[in-house]
């Protein structure tokens, strides 16, 4: 199994081998392995329940409590959450400023409808500034026509019409 570059820092080399695999009644299948993460690194990995398509599974994994502690506390740092991309990252807790490495190892899927408060925040966080300049001349039509229609409602009471 080759390790890519960037990988390699989250792997322990000698750790590469599933030890035991047993395959459940339910289809699930559950692995044995040796650690995968050394000391001092964390993942998270998120996936599709395969028993109920309509939610996902986000798992924490550390080599010990204490790494895992420190990889839940990680979820929070703003700096973690921006990186975090795909479905699997791996956090260097070593690391004063917590690198993080994220991929996409499984395949795409979406929970429920798509409405449009996420398509409005997907524009708002990819194209900030396109945003912000729509929405800033959304309210500028919106302040003129008001003026306007306040403008002709005090021109008619002025006029006595």
């Amino acid at each position: 199994m080759k390790i890519h570059p960037h990988r390699s820092n989250f792997f322990h080399p000698r750790q590469e081998k599933i030890t035991r695999v047993a395959i459940e009644e339910s289809k699930l299948v559950v692995l044995r392995a040796d650690p995968v993460l050394t000391q001092g690194r964390g993942a998270c990995i998120e996936f599709q329940n395969p028993k109920n398509q309509n939610r996902s599974v986000f798992m924490l994994t550390a080599q010990n409590e204490k790494d895992m502690a420190k990889t839940g506390q990680a979820l929070w740092d703003p700096r973690v959450q921006a990186s975090l991309r795909g479905d699997t990252a791996f956090i260097n807790l070593t690391d004063p400023e917590l690198d993080t490495r994220s991929f996409r190892l499984g395949d795409n899927y979406y929970l429920g409808k798509v409405s449009p408060i996420p398509f409005m925040d997907y524009y708002a966080n990819t194209y900030p500034l396109w945003f912000i300049g729509v929405i800033a001349i959304l309210c500028f039509s919106l302040a003129m026509l008001l003026y306007m229609l306040l403008r002709a409602r005090n021109k008619r009471r002025l006029t006595g019409e």
